[in-house]
């Protein structure tokens, strides 16, 4: 009762952050009464998290007690798993210092417990409350194409892509791939001796996420405040540096080298190759064709990219622009409904 009383009162302010190679992007977006009353997007030329970019959050949130800070993931150890079962997930990966969740009952999604730590202070002063996995970004973004057959879908960031392959709804395969990674190695360049084989038979509510072997249907990495409520972690291997009093998460990253003939879209490229590649190959996957490929593009890609995609992969893309912020904003409101 308390809560219609106050959403007749005030707006809905919805914060969506995202972070690129070099610059931090906050949507803001007032709502009320299932409509849209006003928009913000503003751009801060860094990666770190400081008194500028907190300074412009508050002057919107301040405005009412009901606002919502979310959260593009951006931690580079990321991705998704076939399967809910805590045994059968460590056949994928380790994930010994991952937090993971269901999603739908169907399969999961894991991100870097550093990196949440990490989170919880530099962002500590705002409070988050959802932090969003790309792959329930791309979910959502195709819902609708997930109940086809064999379909492969690809969220394009400027930092990284994340590939899933589903077959009606169930996932198979899923890879999350850095762009500042693929600019500096060669490796990802598939040899002509080694083509594709085609020959085949066949916004997380951190204080609501249970331990890996009790996973609920969640659909977001939220309310990060609550993370020192959880059970004491095991501890790493490796010792997670305290955030700087100027809470950089982030180092600045460098805008990735453009080398003479080799383009960004090229890189993109190979990295949906390098992935369909261990698709097909991977024992470890119920490797099927491919038939339809969809991707989300929320950075502007240029034909070479569909081009090459046809003649060296005979795959037929469908390319669809997405707002990425505007995304992350709708999946707050979800969360909310």
């Amino acid at each position: 009762m308390l809560g219609k009383l106050f959403e007749s009162l005030y707006y809905k302010v919805f914060v969506s952050i995202a972070l690129t190679r070099s610059e931090t992007i906050v949507y803001i977006e007032y709502f009320d009464r299932n409509k849209v009353v006003q928009n913000f997007e503003k751009k801060f030329e860094t990666t770190v998290f400081n008194d500028k970019i907190a300074q412009y959050i508050k002057q919107h949130t301040n405005q009412t007690p009901l606002h919502y800070i979310a959260l593009l993931d951006p931690s580079v150890s990321q991705g998704a798993v076939p399967t809910c079962d805590a045994k059968q997930m460590r056949y994928y990966t380790d994930m010994s210092f991952n937090k993971t969740v269901c999603y739908q009952n169907r399969w999961a999604y894991y991100t870097s417990m550093s990196t949440l730590e990490e989170l919880q202070n530099v962002y500590k002063e705002l409070g988050v409350d959802f932090i969003f996995s790309p792959f329930v970004l791309l979910a959502q973004i195709y819902k609708e194409k997930l109940t086809m057959q064999m379909v492969a879908v690809v969220l394009v960031e400027d930092n990284f892509l994340s590939l899933g392959v589903f077959d009606k709804e169930e996932l198979l395969f899923a890879q999350h791939l850095d762009m500042e990674y693929s600019s500096d190695n060669d490796e990802l360049v598939i040899d002509d001796e080694d083509e594709l084989n085609f020959d085949l038979d066949g916004g997380i509510d951190l204080d609501e996420v249970d331990a890996l072997d009790e996973l609920g249907d969640l659909e977001d990495f939220g309310d990060i405040e609550d993370l020192d409520a959880m059970e004491e972690i095991e501890e790493f291997d490796e010792v997670i540096e305290t955030p700087t009093k100027d809470k950089k998460l982030f180092d600045d990253m460098p805008n990735a080298s453009k080398e003479e003939g080799f383009s960004e879209d090229y890189q993109r490229f190979l990295l949906i190759k390098s992935a369909v590649h261990q698709f097909y190959n991977d024992d470890k996957y119920e490797s099927k064709f491919i038939e339809h490929l969809y991707i989300a593009d929320s950075v502007g890609v240029s034909d070479d990219l569909k081009r090459y995609l046809e003649e060296e992969m005979f795959l037929n893309p469908v390319i669809r622009k997405v707002d990425l912020m505007q995304e992350i904003c709708d999946l707050s409101k979800g969360e909310l409904k």
